[in-house]
């Protein structure tokens, strides 16, 4: 952990000025999703029954507040910038450093795996091939539910 800090400062004195601004603008992200305001707007949105939730607050409000307040323009070009930088480093955009994504093992065609899934709608758990049915085709699809 501490070669990991260690490294991080080196990286940080060598950053090009821009690459500086960004990594700025950046530390303002994290400031600004861990702040009381923005942790409410999470919950609200998530609670409000809309189509929108914690992933908009951040891409609509939090990252724009973020680059605007380093006097960068709220444009594609910035935010991928901004997101680039989150990237190149995990030990401040804690949701890079602490993300499990993983491409996994199932390749087209396999056998999916009887696992457990969460039905939303009556709060139960049942395994997967249950809901299936089994003489059918069938595309699974994954992702986060926060």
């Amino acid at each position: 952990m501490v070669e990991m800090k260690a490294e991080a400062i080196r990286r940080r004195m060598n950053l090009p000025d821009r690459d500086k601004i960004f990594l700025k603008a950046l530390e303002r992200e994290v400031e600004l999703r861990n702040s009381d305001f923005f942790q409410k707007r999470f919950e609200d949105v998530e609670k409000d029954g809309s189509t929108s939730d914690w992933i908009n607050v951040v891409e609509h409000e939090i990252q724009p507040q973020a680059l605007t307040e380093l006097d960068l323009e709220v444009n594609g070009a910035n935010r991928l910038k901004l997101i680039q930088t989150a990237l190149e480093h995990p030990e401040v955009a804690f949701w890079v450093r602490f993300n499990r994504l993983d491409e996994g093992s199932l390749k087209i065609g396999d056998q999916l795996p009887d696992i457990e899934i969460f039905d939303f709608s009556s709060q139960s758990h049942l395994l997967i091939q249950s809901t299936l049915d089994l003489g059918k085709k069938h595309l699974l699809l994954a992702g986060s539910v926060s």
